[in-house]
Protein backbone atom coordinates (compact mmCIF):
# COMPACT_ATOMS: atom_id res chain seq x y z
CA UNK A 1 0.00 0.00 0.00
CA UNK A 2 2.62 2.40 1.23
CA UNK A 3 4.58 1.51 -2.58
CA UNK A 4 1.19 2.97 -4.47
CA UNK A 5 0.52 6.05 -2.38
CA UNK A 6 4.19 6.44 -3.05
CA UNK A 7 4.19 6.11 -6.66
CA UNK A 8 0.87 8.55 -6.81
CA UNK A 9 2.49 10.85 -4.99
CA UNK A 10 5.48 11.31 -7.63
CA UNK A 11 3.07 11.00 -10.59
CA UNK A 12 1.13 14.12 -9.30
CA UNK A 13 4.30 16.15 -8.36
CA UNK A 14 6.21 15.74 -11.78
CA UNK A 15 2.39 16.49 -13.20
CA UNK A 16 2.46 19.92 -11.05
CA UNK A 17 6.73 20.83 -11.55
CA UNK A 18 7.28 19.85 -15.33
CA UNK A 19 6.81 22.63 -17.69
CA UNK A 20 5.65 22.73 -21.52
CA UNK A 21 9.11 22.01 -22.74
CA UNK A 22 9.72 19.20 -20.10
CA UNK A 23 11.26 20.62 -17.06
CA UNK A 24 10.15 21.09 -13.76
CA UNK A 25 8.23 24.40 -13.36
CA UNK A 26 8.62 26.88 -10.32
CA UNK A 27 7.19 25.52 -7.62
CA UNK A 28 3.77 27.18 -6.63
CA UNK A 29 3.06 27.64 -2.97
CA UNK A 30 -0.39 25.29 -3.28
CA UNK A 31 1.91 22.59 -3.57
CA UNK A 32 3.86 22.96 -0.07
CA UNK A 33 2.93 22.26 3.60
CA UNK A 34 0.57 24.56 5.15
CA UNK A 35 2.61 26.12 7.51
CA UNK A 36 4.79 27.72 4.90
CA UNK A 37 7.97 25.95 5.97
CA UNK A 38 9.03 25.44 1.98
CA UNK A 39 7.59 29.04 1.30
CA UNK A 40 10.29 30.47 4.00
CA UNK A 41 13.32 28.38 2.54
CA UNK A 42 12.33 29.52 -1.06
CA UNK A 43 12.36 33.09 0.27
CA UNK A 44 15.75 33.26 2.52
CA UNK A 45 17.67 31.39 -0.57
CA UNK A 46 18.99 33.45 -3.54
CA UNK A 47 20.67 30.57 -5.69
CA UNK A 48 22.85 31.46 -8.86
CA UNK A 49 24.49 29.59 -11.43
CA UNK A 50 27.56 30.41 -12.02
CA UNK A 51 28.39 28.04 -14.95
CA UNK A 52 28.12 29.59 -18.31
CA UNK A 53 26.57 27.87 -20.91
CA UNK A 54 29.05 25.90 -23.13
CA UNK A 55 29.47 24.53 -26.81
CA UNK A 56 31.56 21.18 -25.73
CA UNK A 57 32.05 18.25 -28.63
CA UNK A 58 33.94 14.65 -28.00
CA UNK A 59 34.44 11.99 -30.01
CA UNK A 60 32.41 8.74 -30.02
CA UNK A 61 33.60 6.72 -26.61
CA UNK A 62 34.80 9.82 -24.64
CA UNK A 63 33.08 11.06 -21.05
CA UNK A 64 31.88 14.57 -20.92
CA UNK A 65 30.85 16.32 -17.86
CA UNK A 66 28.08 19.20 -18.30
CA UNK A 67 28.90 21.63 -15.72
CA UNK A 68 26.26 23.14 -13.11
CA UNK A 69 27.99 24.95 -10.07
CA UNK A 70 25.46 26.80 -7.86
CA UNK A 71 25.92 29.35 -5.07
CA UNK A 72 23.51 29.30 -2.21
CA UNK A 73 21.64 26.10 -2.77
CA UNK A 74 20.29 25.29 0.10
CA UNK A 75 17.97 22.65 -0.21
CA UNK A 76 16.83 23.40 -3.63
CA UNK A 77 16.87 20.69 -6.19
CA UNK A 78 18.46 21.14 -9.55
CA UNK A 79 16.66 19.51 -12.14
CA UNK A 80 18.43 18.26 -15.22
CA UNK A 81 17.29 17.52 -19.25
CA UNK A 82 17.92 16.82 -22.11
CA UNK A 83 16.32 18.67 -25.85
CA UNK A 84 17.05 16.52 -28.89
CA UNK A 85 15.52 18.13 -32.04
CA UNK A 86 11.39 17.54 -30.72
CA UNK A 87 12.08 15.51 -28.29
CA UNK A 88 12.36 16.62 -24.37
CA UNK A 89 13.42 14.23 -21.63
CA UNK A 90 14.22 14.65 -17.84
CA UNK A 91 17.07 13.28 -17.07
CA UNK A 92 17.11 14.18 -13.35
CA UNK A 93 14.95 15.98 -10.66
CA UNK A 94 17.46 16.38 -7.62
CA UNK A 95 19.00 12.84 -6.95
CA UNK A 96 16.20 11.46 -8.56
CA UNK A 97 16.72 9.39 -11.99
CA UNK A 98 14.12 9.49 -14.93
CA UNK A 99 16.21 7.98 -17.40
CA UNK A 100 17.51 4.34 -16.77
CA UNK A 101 20.92 4.87 -18.53
CA UNK A 102 23.84 3.57 -16.01
CA UNK A 103 26.08 5.86 -18.84
CA UNK A 104 24.51 8.75 -17.37
CA UNK A 105 24.76 9.88 -13.87
CA UNK A 106 25.41 12.95 -11.44
CA UNK A 107 28.62 14.21 -9.89
CA UNK A 108 27.88 16.46 -7.56
CA UNK A 109 25.04 18.76 -9.30
CA UNK A 110 27.29 18.45 -12.41
CA UNK A 111 25.56 16.40 -14.77
CA UNK A 112 28.53 13.35 -16.84
CA UNK A 113 27.84 10.95 -19.82
CA UNK A 114 30.16 8.48 -20.33
CA UNK A 115 30.74 6.19 -23.49
CA UNK A 116 29.24 8.96 -25.60
CA UNK A 117 27.38 7.83 -28.68
CA UNK A 118 25.91 10.31 -31.59
CA UNK A 119 22.50 9.78 -30.65
CA UNK A 120 23.88 11.86 -27.01
CA UNK A 121 24.19 15.00 -29.14
CA UNK A 122 21.79 17.89 -28.09
CA UNK A 123 20.68 20.48 -25.98
CA UNK A 124 21.49 19.85 -22.07
CA UNK A 125 19.60 22.01 -19.39
CA UNK A 126 20.75 22.64 -15.27
CA UNK A 127 17.45 24.44 -13.67
CA UNK A 128 16.75 25.52 -10.33
CA UNK A 129 13.39 26.38 -9.00
CA UNK A 130 12.49 29.63 -7.35
CA UNK A 131 10.50 32.19 -7.01
CA UNK A 132 12.26 33.33 -10.44
CA UNK A 133 13.17 30.49 -12.61
CA UNK A 134 17.64 30.16 -13.19
CA UNK A 135 18.99 27.84 -15.72
CA UNK A 136 21.81 27.23 -18.43
CA UNK A 137 21.98 25.60 -21.62
CA UNK A 138 24.93 23.10 -22.68
CA UNK A 139 24.86 22.57 -26.79
CA UNK A 140 26.76 19.10 -27.46
CA UNK A 141 27.93 17.40 -29.97
CA UNK A 142 28.74 13.92 -30.89
CA UNK A 143 31.82 13.28 -33.62
CA UNK A 144 31.02 10.03 -34.61
CA UNK A 145 34.02 8.02 -36.07
CA UNK A 146 34.17 8.44 -40.02
CA UNK A 147 32.14 5.90 -41.85
CA UNK A 148 33.99 4.87 -45.36
CA UNK A 149 32.33 2.99 -48.11
CA UNK A 150 35.38 1.23 -50.46
CA UNK A 151 35.31 0.63 -54.14
CA UNK A 152 35.19 -2.73 -54.78
CA UNK A 153 33.36 -3.45 -51.64
CA UNK A 154 34.46 -6.95 -50.91
CA UNK A 155 37.92 -5.28 -50.56
CA UNK A 156 39.76 -8.11 -52.74
CA UNK A 157 40.80 -7.40 -55.68
CA UNK A 158 42.84 -9.53 -58.85
CA UNK A 159 44.42 -7.41 -60.83
CA UNK A 160 46.63 -8.28 -64.18
CA UNK A 161 50.03 -7.66 -64.49
CA UNK A 162 50.50 -4.01 -66.49
CA UNK A 163 46.62 -2.85 -65.42
CA UNK A 164 45.76 0.17 -63.45
CA UNK A 165 44.64 -0.42 -59.63
CA UNK A 166 42.18 1.80 -58.23
CA UNK A 167 41.15 1.78 -54.75
CA UNK A 168 38.61 4.06 -53.00
CA UNK A 169 37.78 5.10 -50.16
CA UNK A 170 34.60 7.73 -49.81
CA UNK A 171 33.14 8.87 -46.43
CA UNK A 172 30.01 11.07 -45.97
CA UNK A 173 31.12 12.17 -42.77
CA UNK A 174 30.97 16.52 -43.15
CA UNK A 175 33.46 17.94 -43.13
CA UNK A 176 35.07 15.48 -45.18
CA UNK A 177 38.21 13.60 -43.44
CA UNK A 178 42.04 13.52 -44.25
CA UNK A 179 42.31 10.24 -45.94
CA UNK A 180 45.61 8.62 -46.06
CA UNK A 181 46.99 5.41 -47.95
CA UNK A 182 49.85 2.98 -46.84
CA UNK A 183 50.54 -0.92 -47.98
CA UNK A 184 51.12 -2.71 -44.74
CA UNK A 185 54.00 -4.76 -46.13
CA UNK A 186 55.95 -2.49 -47.65
CA UNK A 187 56.33 0.80 -49.12
CA UNK A 188 53.40 2.27 -51.30
CA UNK A 189 55.30 2.97 -54.89
CA UNK A 190 53.38 6.32 -55.76
CA UNK A 191 52.42 8.91 -53.48
CA UNK A 192 48.61 9.01 -52.52
CA UNK A 193 48.08 12.34 -49.78
CA UNK A 194 44.69 12.94 -49.08
CA UNK A 195 42.76 11.45 -51.95
CA UNK A 196 39.96 9.39 -51.92
CA UNK A 197 41.06 7.31 -54.61
CA UNK A 198 44.28 5.64 -54.98
CA UNK A 199 45.81 5.09 -58.24
CA UNK A 200 48.39 2.65 -59.60
CA UNK A 201 49.59 2.16 -63.28
CA UNK A 202 50.95 -0.86 -64.79
CA UNK A 203 51.13 -2.80 -61.49
CA UNK A 204 53.48 -6.05 -61.23
CA UNK A 205 54.82 -7.86 -59.00
CA UNK A 206 55.91 -5.60 -55.76
CA UNK A 207 52.12 -4.01 -55.92
CA UNK A 208 50.47 -7.10 -54.88
CA UNK A 209 49.71 -7.07 -50.88
CA UNK A 210 47.33 -5.42 -48.25
CA UNK A 211 46.46 -1.61 -48.39
CA UNK A 212 44.93 0.46 -45.86
CA UNK A 213 43.11 3.96 -46.02
CA UNK A 214 42.53 5.84 -42.90
CA UNK A 215 40.01 8.70 -42.57
CA UNK A 216 40.79 11.14 -39.87
CA UNK A 217 38.15 13.57 -38.71
CA UNK A 218 38.55 16.72 -38.03
CA UNK A 219 37.98 16.16 -34.39
CA UNK A 220 40.55 13.52 -34.18
CA UNK A 221 38.51 10.18 -34.57
CA UNK A 222 39.57 7.96 -37.09
CA UNK A 223 38.53 4.80 -39.28
CA UNK A 224 40.29 2.46 -41.42
CA UNK A 225 39.33 -0.22 -44.16
CA UNK A 226 41.74 -2.44 -45.99
CA UNK A 227 42.49 -3.78 -49.35
CA UNK A 228 43.74 -7.78 -50.59
CA UNK A 229 45.69 -6.68 -54.08
CA UNK A 230 46.56 -9.87 -55.71
CA UNK A 231 48.28 -9.16 -59.61
CA UNK A 232 48.23 -11.81 -61.49
CA UNK A 233 51.72 -12.11 -63.65
CA UNK A 234 54.58 -13.93 -65.77
CA UNK A 235 57.07 -15.52 -63.84
CA UNK A 236 60.22 -13.56 -63.16
CA UNK A 237 63.50 -14.93 -62.09
CA UNK A 238 66.19 -13.55 -59.65
CA UNK A 239 69.97 -15.51 -59.45
CA UNK A 240 71.50 -15.07 -55.96
CA UNK A 241 74.60 -15.78 -57.86
CA UNK A 242 74.68 -16.12 -61.29
CA UNK A 243 78.80 -17.26 -61.76
CA UNK A 244 79.47 -20.15 -59.80
CA UNK A 245 83.46 -20.35 -59.72
CA UNK A 246 84.16 -24.40 -58.66
CA UNK A 247 86.36 -27.01 -59.25
CA UNK A 248 86.49 -31.28 -60.43
CA UNK A 249 85.20 -32.99 -57.64
CA UNK A 250 83.14 -30.62 -56.01
CA UNK A 251 79.57 -30.06 -55.11
CA UNK A 252 77.59 -27.13 -55.67
CA UNK A 253 73.96 -25.89 -55.39
CA UNK A 254 72.20 -24.17 -58.52
CA UNK A 255 69.89 -21.71 -56.51
CA UNK A 256 67.39 -19.09 -58.32
CA UNK A 257 64.14 -17.59 -57.11
CA UNK A 258 60.67 -17.39 -58.98
CA UNK A 259 57.70 -15.10 -58.88
CA UNK A 260 54.46 -15.06 -60.13
CA UNK A 261 50.75 -15.72 -59.97
CA UNK A 262 50.02 -17.97 -60.27
CA UNK A 263 52.77 -19.70 -59.00
CA UNK A 264 54.72 -20.77 -61.74
CA UNK A 265 56.36 -24.04 -62.47
CA UNK A 266 60.31 -24.44 -62.23
CA UNK A 267 62.97 -26.65 -63.11
CA UNK A 268 66.42 -26.70 -64.53
CA UNK A 269 68.55 -27.95 -67.47
CA UNK A 270 72.16 -27.79 -68.28
CA UNK A 271 73.26 -27.04 -71.62
CA UNK A 272 72.63 -30.22 -73.48
CA UNK A 273 68.69 -29.57 -72.46
CA UNK A 274 68.50 -32.41 -69.82
CA UNK A 275 66.83 -31.29 -66.63
CA UNK A 276 67.91 -31.64 -63.49
CA UNK A 277 66.37 -32.49 -60.12
CA UNK A 278 65.25 -29.58 -57.75
CA UNK A 279 63.63 -28.85 -55.05
CA UNK A 280 61.77 -25.89 -53.57
CA UNK A 281 63.40 -23.86 -50.34
CA UNK A 282 62.69 -20.37 -48.04
CA UNK A 283 61.31 -17.05 -50.41
CA UNK A 284 60.68 -18.76 -53.91
CA UNK A 285 63.96 -20.41 -53.99
CA UNK A 286 64.72 -23.01 -55.76
CA UNK A 287 67.33 -25.47 -55.55
CA UNK A 288 69.31 -28.36 -57.69
CA UNK A 289 72.48 -29.65 -56.61
CA UNK A 290 74.94 -30.35 -58.57
CA UNK A 291 78.32 -32.48 -58.17
CA UNK A 292 81.15 -31.64 -60.62
CA UNK A 293 82.56 -35.22 -62.34
CA UNK A 294 85.33 -33.28 -64.72
CA UNK A 295 85.12 -30.65 -67.33
CA UNK A 296 82.07 -31.98 -69.47
CA UNK A 297 80.33 -30.14 -66.40
CA UNK A 298 81.11 -26.71 -66.40
CA UNK A 299 79.05 -24.76 -68.46
CA UNK A 300 75.82 -22.80 -68.80
CA UNK A 301 72.75 -23.84 -66.74
CA UNK A 302 69.30 -23.19 -66.85
CA UNK A 303 66.44 -21.76 -64.28
CA UNK A 304 63.30 -21.91 -66.40
CA UNK A 305 59.51 -20.56 -64.67
CA UNK A 306 56.65 -20.62 -66.28
CA UNK A 307 52.54 -20.30 -65.39
CA UNK A 308 49.82 -19.60 -67.64
CA UNK A 309 51.28 -15.93 -68.84
CA UNK A 310 53.83 -16.65 -70.19
CA UNK A 311 57.47 -19.00 -69.51
CA UNK A 312 60.97 -17.05 -68.39
CA UNK A 313 64.55 -18.47 -68.42
CA UNK A 314 67.72 -17.36 -66.30
CA UNK A 315 71.44 -19.16 -66.64
CA UNK A 316 73.68 -19.87 -64.52
CA UNK A 317 77.26 -19.66 -65.47
CA UNK A 318 79.60 -23.02 -63.80
CA UNK A 319 83.08 -22.23 -64.10
CA UNK A 320 86.26 -23.96 -63.17
CA UNK A 321 87.94 -19.58 -63.40
CA UNK A 322 89.21 -18.44 -59.92
CA UNK A 323 86.29 -16.09 -58.20
CA UNK A 324 85.91 -12.63 -57.91
CA UNK A 325 88.97 -11.40 -55.88
CA UNK A 326 88.24 -9.74 -52.37
CA UNK A 327 90.52 -6.62 -51.21
CA UNK A 328 91.00 -7.22 -47.56
CA UNK A 329 92.39 -4.06 -46.14
CA UNK A 330 90.81 -2.08 -43.89
CA UNK A 331 90.88 1.25 -42.01
CA UNK A 332 93.86 0.61 -40.11
CA UNK A 333 96.38 -0.37 -43.26
CA UNK A 334 96.29 3.24 -44.73
CA UNK A 335 99.90 4.61 -45.67
CA UNK A 336 101.07 7.09 -42.70
CA UNK A 337 103.79 7.88 -45.02
CA UNK A 338 103.77 8.33 -48.80
CA UNK A 339 106.28 5.55 -49.61
CA UNK A 340 104.61 1.74 -49.68
CA UNK A 341 101.13 0.38 -49.20
CA UNK A 342 100.69 -3.12 -48.47
CA UNK A 343 97.72 -4.57 -50.63
CA UNK A 344 96.21 -7.80 -48.93
CA UNK A 345 93.25 -9.90 -51.13
CA UNK A 346 91.83 -13.09 -51.23
CA UNK A 347 90.41 -14.96 -53.88
CA UNK A 348 89.42 -18.68 -54.16
CA UNK A 349 90.40 -20.96 -56.68
CA UNK A 350 89.65 -25.32 -57.35
CA UNK A 351 92.59 -25.06 -59.46
CA UNK A 352 95.82 -23.78 -58.95
CA UNK A 353 96.76 -19.91 -60.17
CA UNK A 354 98.99 -19.31 -62.14
CA UNK A 355 99.12 -15.66 -62.60
CA UNK A 356 98.05 -12.46 -60.67
CA UNK A 357 97.29 -9.14 -62.27
CA UNK A 358 97.32 -5.85 -60.25
CA UNK A 359 96.38 -2.97 -62.45
CA UNK A 360 96.22 0.32 -61.11
CA UNK A 361 96.18 4.31 -61.82
CA UNK A 362 96.73 7.30 -60.08
CA UNK A 363 96.48 11.10 -59.93
CA UNK A 364 98.03 14.36 -58.36
CA UNK A 365 94.24 16.11 -59.14
CA UNK A 366 90.70 15.90 -57.85
CA UNK A 367 90.04 15.34 -61.77
CA UNK A 368 91.88 12.89 -64.22
CA UNK A 369 93.58 9.32 -63.73
CA UNK A 370 96.56 7.72 -65.70
CA UNK A 371 96.18 4.93 -67.69
CA UNK A 372 95.68 1.76 -66.23
CA UNK A 373 99.92 -0.30 -65.33
CA UNK A 374 99.63 -3.53 -64.68
CA UNK A 375 101.81 -6.01 -62.65
CA UNK A 376 101.82 -9.21 -62.84
CA UNK A 377 102.44 -11.78 -59.62
CA UNK A 378 103.51 -14.87 -59.26
CA UNK A 379 101.36 -17.02 -56.48
CA UNK A 380 104.49 -18.95 -55.70
CA UNK A 381 102.78 -21.88 -55.45
CA UNK A 382 100.58 -21.12 -52.25
CA UNK A 383 98.02 -24.22 -51.96
CA UNK A 384 94.72 -23.15 -52.60
CA UNK A 385 91.80 -23.45 -52.85
CA UNK A 386 91.64 -20.10 -50.44
CA UNK A 387 94.19 -17.92 -51.48
CA UNK A 388 95.37 -14.98 -49.23
CA UNK A 389 97.80 -12.92 -50.73
CA UNK A 390 99.47 -9.53 -50.49
CA UNK A 391 101.38 -7.11 -53.14
CA UNK A 392 103.48 -3.86 -52.36
CA UNK A 393 102.73 -0.87 -53.84
CA UNK A 394 106.13 1.39 -53.66
CA UNK A 395 107.34 4.85 -54.66
CA UNK A 396 103.79 6.13 -53.79
CA UNK A 397 104.78 9.48 -54.69
CA UNK A 398 101.22 11.04 -56.63
CA UNK A 399 98.15 11.98 -54.75
CA UNK A 400 95.98 9.40 -54.99
CA UNK A 401 95.74 5.43 -56.22
CA UNK A 402 93.34 3.11 -57.53
CA UNK A 403 93.80 -0.33 -57.09
CA UNK A 404 91.42 -3.54 -59.22
CA UNK A 405 93.04 -7.52 -58.75
CA UNK A 406 92.85 -10.28 -61.22
CA UNK A 407 93.26 -13.96 -60.82
CA UNK A 408 94.05 -16.57 -63.90
CA UNK A 409 94.00 -20.01 -63.59
CA UNK A 410 94.22 -22.93 -66.65
CA UNK A 411 90.18 -22.43 -67.49
CA UNK A 412 90.83 -18.47 -67.28
CA UNK A 413 90.21 -15.00 -65.49
CA UNK A 414 88.66 -13.98 -63.13
CA UNK A 415 86.20 -10.89 -62.80
CA UNK A 416 88.44 -7.71 -61.54
CA UNK A 417 87.57 -6.84 -58.07
CA UNK A 418 86.09 -3.66 -57.01
CA UNK A 419 88.30 -0.60 -57.33
CA UNK A 420 89.92 0.37 -54.07
CA UNK A 421 90.96 3.97 -53.38
CA UNK A 422 94.02 4.55 -51.63
CA UNK A 423 95.26 8.28 -50.69
CA UNK A 424 99.55 8.43 -49.78
CA UNK A 425 98.54 10.98 -47.47
CA UNK A 426 97.09 8.75 -44.82
CA UNK A 427 93.45 9.71 -45.67
CA UNK A 428 91.02 7.25 -46.26
CA UNK A 429 89.09 6.19 -49.01
CA UNK A 430 85.80 4.40 -49.27
CA UNK A 431 84.89 1.25 -51.09
CA UNK A 432 84.52 1.79 -55.30
CA UNK A 433 82.08 -0.31 -57.11
CA UNK A 434 84.06 -1.84 -60.07
CA UNK A 435 84.51 -0.03 -63.27
CA UNK A 436 83.80 3.56 -61.20
CA UNK A 437 86.33 5.99 -62.43
CA UNK A 438 85.42 8.82 -59.79
CA UNK A 439 85.72 8.36 -55.92
CA UNK A 440 85.58 10.61 -53.08
CA UNK A 441 87.23 11.73 -49.78
CA UNK A 442 85.51 10.90 -46.52
CA UNK A 443 87.97 13.77 -44.04
CA UNK A 444 86.33 16.89 -44.19
CA UNK A 445 89.36 18.37 -42.88
CA UNK A 446 91.35 16.96 -46.73
CA UNK A 447 88.71 18.64 -48.56
CA UNK A 448 89.69 22.11 -46.95
CA UNK A 449 92.93 21.26 -47.45
CA UNK A 450 92.94 20.59 -51.10
CA UNK A 451 90.92 23.73 -51.60
CA UNK A 452 93.44 25.76 -49.59
CA UNK A 453 96.29 24.88 -51.65
CA UNK A 454 94.07 25.64 -54.96
CA UNK A 455 93.27 28.83 -53.93
CA UNK A 456 96.77 29.46 -52.80
CA UNK A 457 97.78 28.50 -56.18
CA UNK A 458 95.69 30.48 -58.08
CA UNK A 459 96.42 34.19 -56.14
CA UNK A 460 100.80 33.09 -56.85
CA UNK A 461 99.57 32.65 -60.73
CA UNK A 462 97.97 36.13 -60.44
Amino acid sequence: MMKIIFVIFVCLFSEQFVSINGYPNNINNDHYASDGSETEEIAKNHPKIKSKALTLAANEGDTITFPCEVDDLGSLSVTWGSKKGSNVTQLFFGSYRFLQDDRVYLDGTNLVIKNVKQTDSGIYTCKVSTDKEISVNHTFFVNGRPQIMKEPATGNITIGQGQTLKLTCKSTVDPKPDIKWEKLDSKLTVSATNQETLTIPNVGRLDSGRYRCSAFSFYGSDNHADFEVVVEEEPEIELPEPHVYTGIGQEIKLRCRVYGNPTPNVYFENSRGNRLPSKPGDNKEYVSTLSIRDENDFGKYSCYGFNKFGKKRADIEVSGRPSRPIILNSDADFPTSGDEFELKYQVTSYSPITKVLVTYRYTKDTESFSDWNTTEIDPNNVNGPSYNLKYILQNMDRKTYEVRVYAENKYGRSEGSEIYSITADGAKEHWKVAGSSSYSIKSSSTILFICSLLLLATMNEN
